[in-house]
């Protein structure tokens, strides 16, 4: 469990990782408890420290009733990254930049509503 997961906070990261902080538990999956050690983990959370000095933080769980689930999210000092697959465009990127343009771009189409005009953005 979560090994993709360990690749995908290498390649974001760039860097390869050089401690592991993990626990788990069996959570949503009973039948998998009697296991030896971490295969009887159906829900789990990883700290990793990379030879950057960035940390990554990973959970994850066998089970997501609602769907395939798969996030992540990049903080950085000019904005955030955020992509998952629950949306049919997954990237978002969140900075003042950003936010500005994009308050910009909902206020013209407000008042584009208000006087009854098409927005074109």
């Amino acid at each position: 469990m979560a090994i993709h997961d360990l690749d995908m906070a290498r390649f974001l990261m760039a860097s390869e990782p050089v401690a592991v902080l993990a626990s788990g538990s069996c959570q949503v999956s009973p039948e998998i408890s009697a296991l030896e050690g971490p295969e009887a983990f159906d829900t789990a959370n990883v700290m990793v420290r990379f030879a950057n000095g960035k940390d990554a933080i990973i959970d994850v769980c066998r089970q997501a009733p609602y769907g395939y689930d798969q996030r992540a999210e990049v903080l950085g000092t000019k904005g955030m990254m955020m992509t998952d697959n629950m949306h049919p465009s997954t990237a978002r990127i969140l900075s003042d930049k950003f936010c500005g343009a994009l308050a910009a771009r909902r206020r013209a189409s407000a008042d584009s509503s208000t006087a009854r005009e098409p927005f074109v953005g």
